[in-house]
């Protein structure tokens, strides 16, 4: 079975899965694009964005087929290594993207706000075939982390404890899951205010982005 239709039959597993109750699933099912199969990057953020792939069934999308806030951003810098998260950029290769939790948590009151629910345990655990599948079947070279959920809740499955401040100092280190060996590298998420506190030069987040991404470059490209 070619990697194309070993997705397609994986996503229809994960859209009927109903292992966790108090997760929101998506309304369509994720589609298998192409210019994803031959990626050597796998992009890892926390869950589905609740107006992008839950409705539009492509990362970083909006239904109208426009990119999500957090898309515009990653895609601005995706162009270093000649990756594109944009549907309409046929020219350069789209890197795939998945997540620790499959399905939309909802939202939670945090402080004087909101924010996307934090996954419990169980969630995680269970989600977690499902991550490990797509990347057994892409093969990529390099793991991106976006966010700090996305980081703490990945640490979390494979008994570790990450926080984002400190990875940022750990990139490009050897990740092993299960029988894969992956090149990790760490970034804030496209859509945090994150700016890089008690070192002597601290960067904002858009020259994080920029340096880690002329990292994995050079690694590609060695």
């Amino acid at each position: 079975m070619d990697k194309a239709a070993e997705l397609k039959k994986l996503y229809q597993k994960i859209i009927h899965c109903d292992c966790c109750q108090k997760v929101i699933p998506s309304k369509v099912r994720r589609q298998v694009l192409e210019n994803t199969l031959s990626s050597e990057i796998v992009l890892m953020a926390q869950a589905p964005a609740e107006t992008g792939v839950r409705i539009s069934g492509v990362h970083w999308n909006k239904e109208n087929g426009t990119l999500t806030a957090g898309g515009s951003f990653l895609d601005k810098h995706l162009a270093l290594i000649k990756y594109s998260v944009n549907l309409k950029n046929n020219e350069y290769v789209r890197p795939y993207t998945t997540n620790v939790l499959q399905c939309w948590t909802g939202r939670e009151r945090k402080g004087k706000g909101e924010r996307d629910r934090y996954p419990k345990d169980k969630e995680l655990t269970f989600c977690s075939c499902w991550w490990k599948k797509e990347l057994e079947i892409i093969c990529p070279k390099v793991i991106v982390f976006l966010g700090a959920p996305a980081i703490e809740c990945f640490a979390q499955v494979i008994g570790k404890e990450w926080k984002l401040a400190e990875r940022l100092k750990h990139q490009g280190e050897i990740i092993i899951i299960d029988d894969m060996e992956l090149k990790g590298f760490f970034l804030p998420h496209p859509t945090s205010s994150y700016k890089e506190k008690d070192v002597p030069n601290p960067r904002k987040k858009s020259q994080i982005y920029h340096d880690v991404f002329i990292q994995i470059n050079k690694y590609l490209s060695s």
